[in-house]
């Protein structure tokens, strides 16, 4: 049997490092915002299963919060763990797509979450100029 990582057992949607899981996860954005919600699903489908193979529950989440934006009629009892997880191990890069999921689902015990999640991230800015833009960043994603 073939390794997984062997070019013969790699499929154009099985990442099979960190950096073609970030790719994966990044061409399921770009999907979305071309809005190809279907081809968004197959490439969050195929970095979930792969990060969860590899034990790697950061980018499972993000790969299922992105599922959930792909796929409007997936269960919201799905989604409220993988935010509850998001908010645990991928503050940073979470809270955009929880923002995205409340508004998508109207939601908004899920838009406070997001907010709190942002909050994180600006107070965690550093300096307080770099507090106030990434604060600027924060509320332009919230009204925008």
């Amino acid at each position: 049997m073939a390794s997984m990582d062997a070019p013969e057992a790699r499929s154009s949607t099985m990442p099979a490092t960190t950096s073609a899981v970030r790719l994966g996860l990044l061409r399921a954005r770009l999907a979305l915002l071309d809005g190809d919600a279907d081809t968004a699903a197959e490439l969050a489908t195929a970095v979930a299963g792969d990060a969860a193979g590899r034990g790697a529950g950061r980018y499972e989440l993000l790969a299922r919060a992105l599922l959930g934006l792909a796929d409007p009629v997936m269960p919201p009892e799905r989604l409220s763990s993988v935010i509850e997880g998001l908010g645990r191990c991928a503050v940073m890069d979470g809270w955009p797509l929880v923002a995205a999921l409340a508004v998508a689902r109207r939601c908004d015990p899920w838009r406070a979450a997001a907010r709190r999640l942002a909050a994180t991230v600006v107070a965690s800015a550093g300096t307080p100029a770099a507090r106030s833009a990434v604060s600027r960043f924060v509320d332009a994603r919230f009204t925008g």
